[in-house]
């Protein structure tokens, strides 16, 4: 069993740091699911522009999900995703021009909880939660970077940017709006 499976790629500036923990499944899918994201996150980061920024993802399961909403967002349940920006970049471009420089920085942190994603019937198995995966880091990815959803506008340019990002690499095209996390 699993219960401590991690991957990071990069040396130095732009690492991306994957860790599966809690989830219960055997080493070879953790292990699986660790290359997958860390493609994905990869990939991600590149089309945003800030491929030269530390990234770390952890796939959680619910009771780790919902100790982290708790203590950070104060809802007492679990959730999808949640993003711990460690930059202060009211404007996000503040992060692509640091990576464009070729400075370094830890960008933030991202959380995810496929089972829960799973529960809510939005995806059936952790095959899917990987295929898939691009749209939750996605929207993760795009809170590092400042976006939000608080307001109708703020939601659709954070929409605009995750459609973007997401055009740029190889997923599925249909239905990326309904797949879409709610925060």
């Amino acid at each position: 069993r699993e219960e401590a499976m991690s991957s990071a790629v990069g040396v130095g500036a732009g690492r991306t740091r994957i860790a599966v923990r809690g989830l219960g499944l055997p080493r070879l899918m953790c292990s699986l699911l660790c290359r997958g994201l860390l493609q994905h996150t990869q990939r991600l980061k590149k089309a945003a522009g800030v491929e030269a920024l530390d990234v770390g993802v952890l796939v959680a399961g619910p009771s780790a999900m919902q100790q982290l909403n708790r203590d950070f967002a104060h809802v007492d349940a679990p959730t999808d995703v949640l993003a711990f920006p460690n930059l202060d970049i009211t404007p996000r471009l503040q992060a692509v021009a640091m990576s464009t420089e070729g400075n370094d920085g830890d960008l933030g942190d991202i959380v995810i909880c496929p089972q829960y994603i799973c529960r809510t019937g939005r995806l059936t198995s952790y095959h899917h939660f990987l295929a898939q995966s691009p749209i939750f880091l996605c929207h993760s990815l795009c809170h590092l970077l400042g976006f939000t959803h608080d307001t109708p506008v703020e939601r659709k340019q954070m929409q605009l940017q995750e459609n973007w990002l997401l055009s740029q690499l190889p997923v599925p095209s249909s239905g990326l709006s309904s797949m879409l996390p709610d925060n």
